[in-house]
């Protein structure tokens, strides 16, 4: 007995099964779709984007040295690498340098957004985007500056950094070479003071009271002379005339001139 072919099934899904399922459920797609629309406008007017700078700073010593530190530093004043760190870490956060960096690069450009903003504000906004992390028992510290504009996240970090080596400088140059500086100083000025002593007496004693005046008045004095040697040369030539003169009346010669 032949056995009949199966039939083909027959799909339900189909082109106008598919509109006719849009049409019914349209209100809940619209919905759907608005509650989508609003949910990714909130996303990007609420939580805008955030872009971050990163600086890898290495701590070498506690005690920067330079030619004006003495040598004979304590070695008690030594501390340990955690101290040293957690104590670079409370000048890169303070609040002192973050005022420096917002008087440096101006308040508006930090909160640009802002309608009066101040340095006070900027300093507190550079304090909460800052972020710096550190391991245990390593001298690197790992600096992050947060901000959602990417030109000022890099301005603010540079700006940041370079400040903070300056502080560190301040925080850790020893005190023997703020008093070394403070006497070279000393001695220079007692130098310049000597030298400008003697060259007033140079001056008294040449008679010179000012250079540009004693210049003025020689120049006044090479006019004058000038003069009287022009009318020294007519005083001659006229003089030369009348004796040519008197000379050709008697009928004798010329003397030469």
């Amino acid at each position: 007995m032949p056995i009949a072919p199966p039939e083909a099934h027959q799909s339900s899904v189909n082109l106008p099964n598919v509109l006719s399922a849009l049409f019914k459920h349209k209100k809940k797609i619209m919905l759907a779709a608005a509650v989508g629309l609003a949910a990714a406008a909130a996303v990007h007017f609420f939580y805008p984007a955030t872009y971050e700078s990163d600086a890898t700073l290495l701590v070498r010593y506690v005690l920067d040295r330079s030619a004006v530190d003495p040598e004979n530093t304590d070695p008690r004043s030594m501390k340990t690498n955690d101290t040293v760190i957690d104590a670079e870490v409370q000048i890169l956060k303070s609040w002192d340098l973050a005022v420096q960096v917002a008087q440096a690069l101006g308040p508006k450009r930090i909160l640009p957004n802002a309608k009066t903003p101040s340095v006070e504000s900027a300093a507190g906004a550079i304090g909460s985007g800052l972020d710096v992390t550190t391991k245990h028992a390593s001298n690197i510290m790992f600096v992050a500056y947060q901000d959602s504009n990417r030109e000022v996240a890099n301005l603010v970090l540079n700006e940041l950094v370079n400040r903070y080596f300056t502080k560190h400088l301040e925080v850790h140059r020893s005190a023997g070479a703020f008093d070394f500086v403070t006497q070279q100083t000393d001695q220079v000025r007692a130098r310049l003071n000597q030298t400008e002593d003697a060259l007033k007496t140079l001056k008294t004693k040449a008679g010179i009271l000012s250079l540009p005046d004693s210049i003025a008045a020689l120049g006044t004095e090479v006019a004058r002379l000038n003069e009287q040697l022009s009318a020294a040369e007519s005083d001659l030539a006229e003089q030369r005339a009348r004796v040519k003169e008197m000379t050709q009346a008697a009928g004798q010669p010329s003397p030469s001139n």
